[in-house]
């Protein structure tokens, strides 16, 4: 550790050390270092429990019995220290998720069939769906207010500042709000983006920068990525973010539309092979506190089809 902290290793020894630290789980989200304040704390803790070890009191008895004993403590903070203070191996790993917003910002995600409600700086709430990632820089937040949808849904409620618009970034479309609540859904499996308004109004622009339209309160628009065109889609808009509550509202859905909530509500695989389920189309709703069996009776009425369930595979026949 001494000889790597004065960068005396070579390429392969290098490489081994960070092999050794990443296996602790470091590329995970560490909830207390989002925030600048306890990071500081945390360096300045560190810091002065390793001065009482380097300046100890003078003593002239008993050297070799402590000795180990410090020196141990001595490393594991020095260990400790350098793993919380990477900030070229950091910087990389945040580069590599985004060029467009500044260096430094925070992922957070959520896993099928969890949600997840988070506080902005500018006190904007976020409510992610189930296997959502969004990422944002928390550090220039206040000054940019804009941040990434990675893939998923999530619903906003945007704090108003008129200086300062609110800008989510999600695939092919920038949605920029100065103040409002809104839905935005960007599943890569998915061929559209949706946006619904649920009160205010936003600007929906596409990737290019053409503004697509400007939709208001209890309305929305889906954008097909293929033919890079939109379409007002304003059934379901007035219950916008009805997924937090439980129940998510299908209008005309495909079959891989529908496959896809059941593997993000209830973390099931939903298949089949017959040959007219592409044309299939769901209009339903479906709730989370519905036991599965009985969502998917619900579903198979709807063609007259059966199903089978192996374990967390569910194949319509």
């Amino acid at each position: 550790m001494r000889d790597y902290l004065h960068d005396k290793l070579d390429k392969d020894q290098r490489k081994q050390v960070d092999e050794w630290f990443d296996s602790f789980g470091y590329g995970q989200d560490i909830e207390p270092l989002r925030d600048e304040e306890k990071v500081d704390r945390i360096h300045q803790a560190l810091a002065n429990r390793l001065q009482t070890h380097i300046k100890p009191p003078r003593r002239t008895t008993r050297l070799y019995g402590w000795f180990p004993k410090v020196a141990a403590a001595v490393l594991l903070m020095l260990m400790a220290a350098w793993w919380i203070w990477r900030p070229h191996e950091r910087l990389e790993n945040l580069q590599e998720l985004s060029a467009d917003l500044p260096p430094s910002f925070d992922t957070i995600r959520t896993d099928a069939g969890r949600m997840k409600r988070v506080v902005l700086p500018d006190q904007s709430v976020i409510w992610l769906n189930a296997s959502t990632q969004i990422h944002y820089s928390s550090r220039h937040f206040e000054q940019h207010r804009e941040l990434v949808i990675d893939h998923g849904e999530a619903f906003f409620e945007v704090t108003k500042n008129p200086d300062n618009p609110f800008i989510v970034h999600s695939g092919a479309v920038s949605t920029e709000v100065l103040g409002t609540s809104f839905n935005v859904k960007s599943y890569p499996e998915l061929d559209y983006v949706s946006v619904h308004v649920k009160t205010g109004q936003v600007s929906v622009s596409a990737q290019n920068g053409i503004q697509l339209d400007t939709v208001a309160a209890g309305h929305g628009l889906k954008y097909h990525k293929e033919g890079k065109a939109f379409q007002a889609d304003d059934r379901f808009a007035a219950d916008a973010g009805s997924w937090m509550e439980g129940r998510t509202l299908l209008d005309n859905a495909t079959f891989a539309e529908l496959a896809l909530v059941m593997q993000h509500r209830f973390g099931v695989t939903l298949q089949t092979r017959l040959p007219e389920a592409s044309h299939f189309r769901y209009t339903m709703t479906i709730l989370q506190q519905t036991p599965l069996d009985e969502t998917m009776r619900l579903i198979c009425d709807i063609h007259q089809t059966n199903y089978r369930r192996q374990g967390n595979e569910i194949t319509i026949y």
